[in-house]
């Protein structure tokens, strides 16, 4: 795999339903604008460059601000899905600022992204076994 390929058309599902997960969980809806190539970037666990599974930049926004973050293809939709929620989750929170992104409903913290085999959900870092909005069902 070269790392200049085109997104697999798994990896836009994923971000599509990473996005769409987090509608009715919060105000502002996380709109992704784009999603290109970029040069390999270092992910935890992949090993060498030459190893690493094709990079892309992710840009979008929440709530007038923009943000973007690094995916990596690779692994399981699953797999997939909690990597994506998870750098989706910390690029917008760093562009909302001060406000929980995604708000964790009742709390003053955001969710946290949690998987249990090819289930992928948003829950409360209180009670991690306890969904709060599914992301993936399994695929």
């Amino acid at each position: 795999m070269s790392s200049f390929a085109e997104p697999s058309p798994l990896l836009l599902s994923v971000l599509a339903g990473v996005a769409e997960s987090l509608r009715p969980l919060t105000g502002p809806a996380v709109n992704v604008q784009s999603v290109s190539p970029t040069e390999t970037v270092l992910a935890p666990g992949w090993g060498e460059p030459s190893g690493q599974p094709p990079a892309f930049l992710v840009q979008a926004d929440v709530d007038g601000q923009d943000f973007a973050f690094h995916v990596h293809e690779g692994g399981s939709a699953a797999e997939q899905s909690w990597r994506c929620a998870q750098a989706l989750m910390d690029a917008a929170q760093e562009a909302v600022g001060s406000t929980p992104y995604p708000p964790c409903p009742g709390h003053r913290h955001p969710m946290t992204v949690e998987r249990d085999g090819e289930r992928v959900y948003w829950c409360c870092p209180g009670a991690p076994r306890v969904p709060v909005a599914p992301i993936t069902q399994g695929f």
